[in-house]
């Protein structure tokens, strides 16, 4: 029931400002999804007005105040090392922007990738990011002509730092268009070739889905890593999925 008003006299707003005011167009709660970028506008927990944006982390967390529970939806904390969670099976029709250091616990649920031409998850080159537990059960990746998209992954597209452990792709890829790196896995690892040891770990990660592309991979296919440009410690991984490129 929160609501945020804003009142500003209209002689402080100059004529450009004013003329690209429009209204703000409202989602469903019921339609969101672990991951998506949101911006929460209200008085959280009580404790006064407030606007915060972040990503969903959880849907249906539980929460009392002066002994009523309720559910809410939970975003990330502006903090190092957060751990999302999911707590029971999702659908999902969009993919993750990671810029900070944290951790996806799959918690043995899974994913159901509706089609949408995207990786799971992408990282910045400061973030460390670990995936765990995780199962995309169905769904597909579709790359259409239309879009050249530089790397594309069953579970990440391009990762720097971090570790990926028992997950599972089943999701299809169709590349369709012009693309650098696939991987049933994730498509692009960048550690660096300077490293003395491995940075980055794969371990008990299987792609059961099939890839396939009309038109050339450039620069790095494969069923579980794509391409990596530096050391990557890879165990107990394997692909069975069919793979097919033109050359």
């Amino acid at each position: 029931n929160d609501l945020a008003v804003v009142a500003l006299p209209l002689a402080d707003i100059s004529n450009d400002t004013i003329s690209s005011i429009s209204i703000a167009s409202l989602g469903e709660s019921d339609d969101l999804q672990i991951g998506q970028s949101v911006i929460a506008i209200g008085n959280a927990l009580g404790y006064g007005q407030s606007v915060t944006t972040g990503v969903i982390s959880a849907l249906d967390r539980e929460v009392s105040i002066d002994n009523n529970t309720t559910k809410m939806i939970q975003i990330d904390a502006a903090t190092n090392g957060d751990t999302i969670k999911l707590t029971k099976d999702i659908n999902v029709t969009s993919g993750a922007y990671i810029t900070k250091n944290i951790t996806i616990d799959g918690n043995g649920k899974t994913i159901n990738r509706e089609t949408w031409a995207n990786s799971l998850f992408v990282t910045s080159e400061e973030a460390t990011l670990t995936i765990k537990n995780l199962t995309i059960e169905s769904g597909s990746i579709n790359i259409p002509s239309a879009i050249t998209p530089d790397y594309i992954g069953g579970i990440a597209g391009i990762m720097t730092d971090g570790e990926i452990s028992n997950c599972v792709n089943k999701a299809i890829i169709n590349v369709n268009a012009s693309t650098s790196f696939v991987g049933g896995i994730v498509a692009k690892i960048i550690t660096g070739t300077s490293n003395t040891s491995p940075s980055f770990k794969i371990n008990n990660c299987y792609n059961y889905g099939d890839i396939t592309s009309s038109t050339a991979v450039s620069s790095g296919l494969g069923g579980v890593v794509g391409y990596c440009d530096g050391k990557v410690d890879i165990n107990n991984c394997g692909n069975y999925g069919d793979i097919y490129d033109p050359v």
